[in-house]
């Protein structure tokens, strides 16, 4: 009995092995995405709704865009306003400082007007694409990172030099 059991249990096994073999975890169906999980079972979302940056309407939550580097996280408010937080031992949340910030602490100025369209943290570094095609960078420039002609870090945001003429940066 304990032998037949032991068989059963081995073919078992290897059927359902093979039915995880055969069924792909994620697969591209016309421009949607078919998710096959232990939670969620043959979900499918338009990829229009992935990757997407913003807030829902009416949530508490209205940050449109997050990046974190090496303990620090920075965020674009919905007013193009930058937040950083975290670890700041080259000025890498902007604040003028290099104080260690455990909440949300608003960068400072941008630029007359100016609002960030993207952000990207680096590991003691980060730069946001301004609404006018430029790049503006703080913190740590040790190998010249933030791209202003210095190897100088920087506790506010400094402006990159020139990208090339005619050239602006794009989110």
């Amino acid at each position: 009995m304990e032998r037949f059991t032991a068989v059963v249990f081995s073919l078992l096994m290897l059927v359902m092995s093979i039915s995880v073999a055969i069924n792909p975890v994620t697969e591209k169906v016309d421009n949607t995405i078919l998710e096959d999980s232990v939670q969620q079972q043959n979900v499918i979302l338009p990829l229009s709704q992935l990757n997407q940056p913003g807030h829902q309407e009416g949530s508490i939550f209205t940050n449109t865009t997050l990046s974190s580097g090496n303990g620090h996280t920075c965020a674009i408010l919905d007013n193009g306003s930058v937040s950083c937080w975290g670890y700041n031992s080259d000025g890498q949340l902007g604040d003028g400082t290099t104080t260690d910030r455990h909440s949300p602490t608003q960068t400072l100025s941008l630029g007359t007007g100016r609002t960030a369209v993207a952000i990207s943290s680096g590991g003691y570094h980060t730069c946001a694409i301004l609404d006018d095609g430029t790049v503006s960078c703080w913190g740590n420039n040790g190998a010249g990172q933030l791209g202003d002609g210095t190897t100088t870090n920087r506790s506010t945001p400094a402006q990159t030099s020139s990208l090339g003429i005619g050239r602006t940066a794009v989110a």
